[in-house]
């Protein structure tokens, strides 16, 4: 997966909001979680996108 599918995922399942996770664990990905960072905010999605450092954790409120 790269950035413009990663985008295109958020923009089909149009999910409240998404959590990228295993960003940099594995060497399949086509491209850097920096670029999905870029093109998240290119396509107006940047308030439905929560960035998690390793380890950090995140309470969703229900």
């Amino acid at each position: 997966m790269d950035a413009k599918q990663g985008v295109q995922a958020i923009q089909i399942i149009a999910p409240q909001l998404s959590i990228p996770i295993h960003y940099n664990d594995y060497t399949v990905f086509k491209s850097p979680v920096e670029d999905f960072m870029q093109a998240v905010e290119n396509a107006g999605l940047s308030d439905r996108v929560q960035y998690l450092s390793h380890g950090e954790t995140y309470n969703f409120n229900l």
